[in-house]
C-alpha cells in the first residue's frame, strides 16, 4: 500500500468518524428541539440554529418495512421524485455526488443543490451540502446542460441526515433530520410552512411508496 493510498483510506476514516459524532450530538439535543406537528404517527419537531434565520427540522416516523428497503429507496436517484417532498430531479454525479432539484410554486423560481451523500454506518445516511463552485471537476462534467437549470437558484445550505433504525420483524423508525436555506426571496410564511411541511410529507409519502411496494410483492 502506497503512502498516497494510505493517506486516503485515514482521511476517509476521520471523516466518517466525525460525522458519526456530528449525528450523535443531533440525536441526544432532545432538550432543543419544540415539537411543531404529530399525527399519523409521524412527529416534526424544529431547533433554532445558532448564526441562521431558518430552523433545522427533524421528522420522525415508524415505518413498516426491513431497514435495507427503506435504505434502497434513500440511495435510489429515481426514487426521489416518487416520494419526497417537492423533489422533481435527483441525479448521480458520481462519487457520491447528488444534484437535487425542488419544484416550488410559481411565482417562486425552483432551486436545486448538490449534496454529497455518505453511508457513516449500513443504515445512517449522511448529506453534506457542497456548493458548485467546489464540486470537483469530474462531477461537474456530468451536470445537466445549463439549460436545464437556467434560471433555478443554488440552494445556500442543505446537510443533514436520514438513519433507520430496525425495531422488530416488520417495523423500522425512521429519522429525517436537515438544515436548509433557499436563498433568494421567499416569503417567510412560506419557508416556516415549507420546513414543516417537508419533512412531514416527505415520510408520511415513504410510508405509502413502501406499503404500495408490499403490496406489489
Amino acid at each position: 500500500m502506497n503512502i498516497k493510498h494510505q493517506t486516503a483510506v485515514w482521511l476517509n476514516r476521520i471523516t466518517v468518524m466525525l460525522l458519526t459524532l456530528f449525528i450523535s450530538t443531533q440525536l441526544h439535543a432532545d432538550d432543543l428541539w419544540e415539537v411543531v406537528r404529530n399525527e399519523q404517527g409521524i412527529e416534526i419537531s424544529l431547533s433554532k440554529v445558532s448564526g441562521s434565520n431558518y430552523k433545522m427540522f427533524r421528522g420522525e416516523a415508524m415505518i413498516s418495512a426491513q431497514a435495507e428497503t427503506i435504505m434502497a429507496m434513500l440511495t435510489h436517484p429515481d426514487s426521489c421524485s416518487l416520494w419526497r417532498y417537492k423533489c422533481k430531479t435527483f441525479i448521480s454525479l458520481g462519487d457520491s455526488y447528488h444534484l437535487m432539484i425542488n419544484d416550488l410554486p410559481w411565482p417562486l423560481s425552483d432551486r436545486f443543490v448538490i449534496t454529497r451523500n455518505i453511508l457513516t454506518d449500513e443504515f445512517t445516511l449522511q448529506i453534506t451540502h457542497v456548493p458548485l463552485s467546489e464540486l470537483p471537476p469530474e462531477q461537474t462534467n456530468n451536470l445537466p446542460d445549463h439549460d436545464e437549470h437556467d434560471g433555478m437558484i443554488e440552494m445556500d445550505e442543505y446537510s443533514g441526515f436520514w438513519k433507520v433504525e430496525q425495531l422488530n420483524s416488520d417495523e423500522v423508525n425512521v429519522i429525517f433530520q436537515m438544515q436548509a436555506n433557499p436563498a433568494g426571496s421567499i416569503p417567510a410564511a412560506v419557508i416556516n410552512n415549507g420546513v414543516v411541511n417537508n419533512p412531514f410529507n416527505s415520510l408520511l409519502s415513504l410510508r405509502k411508496h413502501v406499503a404500495t411496494l408490499s403490496n406489489v410483492n
